[in-house]
Protein backbone atom coordinates (compact mmCIF):
# COMPACT_ATOMS: atom_id res chain seq x y z
CA UNK A 1 0.00 0.00 0.00
CA UNK A 2 2.98 2.32 -0.51
CA UNK A 3 1.24 4.19 -3.33
CA UNK A 4 -1.63 5.10 -1.00
CA UNK A 5 0.79 6.51 1.55
CA UNK A 6 2.52 8.39 -1.27
CA UNK A 7 -0.76 9.89 -2.54
CA UNK A 8 -1.74 10.93 0.99
CA UNK A 9 1.63 12.60 1.49
CA UNK A 10 1.39 14.43 -1.84
CA UNK A 11 -2.09 15.70 -1.00
CA UNK A 12 -1.01 16.70 2.53
CA UNK A 13 1.83 18.81 1.16
CA UNK A 14 0.37 20.10 -2.12
CA UNK A 15 -3.37 19.95 -1.48
CA UNK A 16 -5.90 17.58 -2.96
CA UNK A 17 -6.42 18.31 -6.65
CA UNK A 18 -9.91 19.20 -7.83
CA UNK A 19 -11.91 16.71 -9.92
CA UNK A 20 -11.08 18.82 -12.99
CA UNK A 21 -7.35 18.62 -12.22
CA UNK A 22 -7.45 14.82 -12.12
CA UNK A 23 -8.18 14.48 -15.83
CA UNK A 24 -4.67 13.11 -16.42
CA UNK A 25 -5.15 10.20 -13.97
CA UNK A 26 -5.94 7.10 -16.03
CA UNK A 27 -6.79 4.80 -13.14
CA UNK A 28 -10.40 5.16 -12.04
CA UNK A 29 -9.45 3.61 -8.69
CA UNK A 30 -6.72 6.19 -8.10
CA UNK A 31 -9.07 9.02 -9.10
CA UNK A 32 -11.74 7.76 -6.65
CA UNK A 33 -9.15 7.50 -3.90
CA UNK A 34 -7.87 11.03 -4.52
CA UNK A 35 -11.43 12.39 -4.45
CA UNK A 36 -12.11 10.56 -1.17
CA UNK A 37 -9.34 12.46 0.62
CA UNK A 38 -10.41 15.48 2.67
CA UNK A 39 -10.24 18.82 0.91
CA UNK A 40 -7.93 21.10 2.88
CA UNK A 41 -5.57 23.93 2.17
CA UNK A 42 -1.97 22.79 1.98
CA UNK A 43 0.71 24.49 4.06
CA UNK A 44 2.60 27.20 2.21
CA UNK A 45 6.10 26.45 1.03
CA UNK A 46 7.41 29.17 3.34
CA UNK A 47 5.83 27.24 6.25
CA UNK A 48 7.26 23.90 5.09
CA UNK A 49 10.70 25.38 4.41
CA UNK A 50 10.82 28.12 7.04
CA UNK A 51 14.65 28.17 7.07
CA UNK A 52 14.45 29.29 3.42
CA UNK A 53 11.46 31.61 3.63
CA UNK A 54 13.45 34.51 2.16
CA UNK A 55 14.43 32.53 -0.93
CA UNK A 56 11.27 33.37 -2.85
CA UNK A 57 12.63 32.36 -6.27
CA UNK A 58 13.75 28.95 -5.00
CA UNK A 59 10.39 28.26 -3.37
CA UNK A 60 8.53 29.43 -6.45
CA UNK A 61 10.54 27.12 -8.71
CA UNK A 62 10.05 24.20 -6.32
CA UNK A 63 6.30 24.80 -6.18
CA UNK A 64 6.07 24.93 -9.98
CA UNK A 65 8.16 21.74 -10.33
CA UNK A 66 5.94 19.88 -7.84
CA UNK A 67 2.67 20.80 -9.56
CA UNK A 68 0.69 17.54 -9.64
CA UNK A 69 -0.95 18.17 -13.03
CA UNK A 70 1.65 17.47 -15.73
CA UNK A 71 0.30 20.08 -18.17
CA UNK A 72 0.42 22.77 -15.46
CA UNK A 73 3.90 21.77 -14.26
CA UNK A 74 6.85 23.92 -15.34
CA UNK A 75 8.70 22.59 -18.37
CA UNK A 76 12.46 22.06 -18.47
CA UNK A 77 12.87 25.05 -20.79
CA UNK A 78 10.79 27.26 -18.49
CA UNK A 79 12.70 26.04 -15.42
CA UNK A 80 16.04 26.88 -17.07
CA UNK A 81 14.77 30.42 -17.65
CA UNK A 82 13.40 30.78 -14.10
CA UNK A 83 15.00 33.59 -12.04
CA UNK A 84 16.33 31.09 -9.49
CA UNK A 85 18.49 29.45 -12.19
CA UNK A 86 19.50 32.74 -13.81
CA UNK A 87 23.16 32.42 -12.83
CA UNK A 88 23.31 28.91 -14.35
CA UNK A 89 21.27 29.57 -17.47
CA UNK A 90 23.23 29.63 -20.71
CA UNK A 91 21.09 29.19 -23.84
CA UNK A 92 24.21 28.54 -25.94
CA UNK A 93 25.18 25.58 -23.76
CA UNK A 94 21.78 23.90 -23.29
CA UNK A 95 21.19 21.47 -26.13
CA UNK A 96 17.66 20.25 -26.77
CA UNK A 97 16.37 17.06 -28.31
CA UNK A 98 14.10 17.60 -31.30
CA UNK A 99 12.08 14.44 -30.68
CA UNK A 100 9.86 13.45 -27.80
CA UNK A 101 10.87 10.47 -25.70
CA UNK A 102 8.59 7.47 -26.09
CA UNK A 103 7.43 5.50 -23.05
CA UNK A 104 5.71 2.82 -25.18
CA UNK A 105 8.02 0.18 -23.73
CA UNK A 106 6.10 0.50 -20.47
CA UNK A 107 2.97 -0.86 -22.17
CA UNK A 108 4.62 -4.14 -23.15
CA UNK A 109 3.19 -7.24 -21.48
CA UNK A 110 6.10 -9.03 -19.84
CA UNK A 111 5.92 -12.68 -18.92
CA UNK A 112 8.30 -14.14 -16.37
CA UNK A 113 10.31 -15.71 -19.17
CA UNK A 114 10.57 -12.40 -21.06
CA UNK A 115 11.80 -10.59 -17.92
CA UNK A 116 14.39 -13.33 -17.40
CA UNK A 117 15.54 -13.01 -21.01
CA UNK A 118 15.83 -9.21 -20.74
CA UNK A 119 17.82 -9.46 -17.51
CA UNK A 120 20.02 -12.09 -19.13
CA UNK A 121 20.69 -9.75 -22.08
CA UNK A 122 21.70 -7.00 -19.66
CA UNK A 123 24.02 -9.35 -17.74
CA UNK A 124 25.60 -10.45 -21.04
CA UNK A 125 26.51 -6.83 -21.79
CA UNK A 126 29.09 -7.17 -19.01
CA UNK A 127 29.81 -10.90 -19.22
CA UNK A 128 30.24 -11.83 -22.90
CA UNK A 129 31.47 -15.31 -21.95
CA UNK A 130 27.93 -16.38 -20.93
CA UNK A 131 25.66 -18.24 -23.40
CA UNK A 132 23.52 -16.10 -25.74
CA UNK A 133 20.24 -17.38 -24.35
CA UNK A 134 18.99 -17.73 -20.80
CA UNK A 135 19.46 -21.30 -19.57
CA UNK A 136 16.19 -23.22 -19.13
CA UNK A 137 14.91 -23.31 -15.59
CA UNK A 138 14.54 -26.59 -13.80
CA UNK A 139 12.48 -27.17 -10.69
CA UNK A 140 14.37 -27.24 -7.43
CA UNK A 141 14.57 -30.68 -5.87
CA UNK A 142 13.76 -30.97 -2.22
CA UNK A 143 15.87 -33.28 -0.10
CA UNK A 144 14.08 -36.57 0.33
CA UNK A 145 12.47 -37.20 3.66
CA UNK A 146 11.80 -40.42 5.50
CA UNK A 147 8.10 -40.40 4.53
CA UNK A 148 8.76 -39.89 0.80
CA UNK A 149 6.76 -36.65 0.58
CA UNK A 150 9.65 -34.73 -0.95
CA UNK A 151 10.14 -37.45 -3.57
CA UNK A 152 6.46 -37.21 -4.50
CA UNK A 153 6.81 -33.42 -4.80
CA UNK A 154 9.87 -33.82 -7.02
CA UNK A 155 7.92 -36.21 -9.26
CA UNK A 156 5.05 -33.71 -9.40
CA UNK A 157 7.61 -31.05 -10.41
CA UNK A 158 8.73 -33.06 -13.39
CA UNK A 159 5.14 -33.62 -14.55
CA UNK A 160 4.06 -30.00 -14.17
CA UNK A 161 1.55 -30.85 -11.47
CA UNK A 162 0.29 -28.79 -8.54
CA UNK A 163 1.81 -29.48 -5.15
CA UNK A 164 1.78 -27.78 -1.73
CA UNK A 165 4.45 -25.21 -0.92
CA UNK A 166 6.52 -25.91 2.19
CA UNK A 167 6.49 -23.29 4.93
CA UNK A 168 10.15 -23.42 5.94
CA UNK A 169 9.63 -21.75 9.34
CA UNK A 170 6.90 -24.02 10.68
CA UNK A 171 7.60 -27.09 8.59
CA UNK A 172 3.91 -27.17 7.60
CA UNK A 173 2.58 -27.43 4.08
CA UNK A 174 0.70 -24.41 2.78
CA UNK A 175 -2.69 -24.62 1.11
CA UNK A 176 -1.29 -22.46 -1.70
CA UNK A 177 -0.18 -24.39 -4.72
CA UNK A 178 2.31 -23.68 -7.42
CA UNK A 179 2.40 -25.15 -10.86
CA UNK A 180 5.55 -25.75 -12.79
CA UNK A 181 4.82 -25.97 -16.51
CA UNK A 182 5.76 -29.30 -18.05
CA UNK A 183 7.90 -27.67 -20.74
CA UNK A 184 9.98 -25.89 -18.09
CA UNK A 185 10.13 -28.85 -15.73
CA UNK A 186 11.11 -31.26 -18.49
CA UNK A 187 13.70 -28.98 -20.10
CA UNK A 188 16.68 -30.56 -18.31
CA UNK A 189 15.66 -34.15 -17.63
Amino acid sequence: EDYIAQLRLICDKLGRPSEKDLDFVTSERARRFMNSLPKKDPPSFTEMFSAHKDEKDALNLLKRMLEIHPRKRITVEEALQHPFLESLHSPDDEPTNGTAFSFEFENEELSREKVQALIWEEIREYHRDLPDTFPASTPRRRPSSSNGAATADAKADSKGEDHPIDDKESGAKSARKRTIPSDVAGAKK
